[in-house]
């Protein structure tokens, strides 16, 4: 929390006790609350967004609880507060938190019976309810991570005695992206699956299914749950992008290519759609064609050349194709749109493609050398790709044509 409000500071390019002095004596306060209830501070800075900042008194001592810039952060922090209070007894206090965290989240419509914040399904500001619905309420509130031991087995409990189907559907969605939050694919799957048979049609259920199989390997479920659901829904492009990305994690990335360019050709494609097809031309033999490069390029118009990720594609497929300059330049704005001192794993990647390619194959490796191998595996990852340019670089070494030179 501490450190955002800082970057945000630091970023105006004055010294940050100057930005304090004159944020200060601008600033205007909406107090709401009391000692019993906590605060809710809204404070209002001529030319920012509001910002609300959540206090309690503990050990007679205030301390903040939360903080969000208005519009922006949605307040999961609020929901340990509620439950604190429940605990105590003190329901007054917890249904306050919840109002104040449903001021903030808002029920949001579509096709989709999943879509959208459950948050909002079970609780409406000042809402007269018991300690239950507002326990229930507060564990839907939590933020994923931190539901476990005795929160998740009461969601569980909330979940199998659940009135409707759409609310044990939703309380279902909560606890998958709990156990995927957690990455406990095993306990995640079933429950997964439990959404995709109860509700056929929704994608936010296919997703988390996806999820879990991808995580476990097991890409024929997966294919089988894809091919199903376009037989339902044919025009659902979600389907066809999963099915792209099934492709990838089973190393077919010419194929993945070849359904995205469906997407592309008729203009369906998303800048993410296009960022992938032009990296998984990184995974081909060959030279890199122009139309990586194009497709690369129009993926950062699309995206004002401020995305990281496709700055990033960019760059590498630059560096591949022997345009050093360009190359260069375009991880350079990778570095800056994350306002970084230095390069991290993905950047070392794209600058040791440029050294490759200038041929300090010593210089290239040592870069590759310091990148860190991700947590969870994807296919086709900036690490993936730099061991197999390592490779490269010690067969060429102990090559009879390297040695005879």
């Amino acid at each position: 929390m501490m450190s955002k409000l800082k970057l945000q500071l630091g970023n105006s390019g004055l010294p940050l006790v100057t930005v304090a002095d004159m944020a200060v004596s601008n600033m205007r306060y909406t107090v709401d609350g009391d000692d019993s209830l906590g605060y809710k501070i809204i404070i209002e800075s001529p030319g920012a967004a509001a910002q609300d900042a959540y206090v309690v008194r503990d050990d007679g001592r205030y301390k903040m609880a939360a903080f969000s810039v208005s519009g922006e952060t949605v307040p999961e922090e609020l929901a340990s507060l509620a439950l604190r209070e429940i605990e105590k007894d003190n329901l007054a206090a917890a249904r306050k938190w919840l109002d104040r965290a449903r001021e903030k989240i808002h029920a949001s419509g579509g096709d989709d019976p999943l879509a959208g914040q459950p948050f909002p399904y079970f609780w409406t500001k000042g809402q007269d309810a018991d300690a239950s619905a507002m326990r229930i309420a507060s564990l839907v509130l939590l933020p994923s991570k931190e539901l476990k031991g005795t929160y998740l087995t009461a969601l569980n409990q909330a979940r199998l005695a659940a009135k409707t189907e759409l609310d044990r559907g939703r309380l279902t969605m909560v606890l998958a992206h709990a156990y995927s939050a957690q990455e406990r694919w095993m306990e995640m799957l079933p429950v997964a699956e439990e959404l995709t048979k109860a509700f056929p049609t929704s994608v936010r259920a296919f997703d988390l299914a996806v999820t879990a199989y991808s995580r476990l390997s097991r890409f024929d479920d997966w294919d089988r749950l894809v091919k199903a659901g376009i037989d339902k829904q044919p025009d659902e492009l979600a389907y066809s992008r999963s099915l792209a990305q099934l492709a990838a994690y089973r190393g077919e990335f010419e194929k993945s290519r070849e359904i995205t360019k469906g997407l592309i050709d008729k203009g369906q494609a998303t800048a993410s759609d296009l960022n992938l097809y032009a990296w998984y031309a990184l995974l081909l033999p060959g030279p890199i064609e122009q139309d990586a490069i194009d497709t690369a390029v129009r993926a950062n118009d699309l995206t004002k050349n401020a995305n990281f990720a496709i700055l990033h594609t960019l760059g590498c497929v630059y560096a591949q194709a022997g345009k050093g300059s360009q190359a260069r330049e375009l991880l350079l704005k990778a570095m800056d749109s994350l306002k970084l001192d230095e390069p991290n794993s993905e950047l070392w990647f794209g600058f040791g493609l440029i050294a490759e390619q200038y041929g300090e194959y010593e210089a290239a490796a040592s870069m590759y050398s310091r990148m860190e191998k991700p947590k969870v595996e994807y296919p086709g990852t900036s690490y993936v790709l730099a061991q197999q340019h390592l490779g490269a670089h010690n067969l060429a070494k102990d090559s009879p044509k390297s040695a005879s030179r």
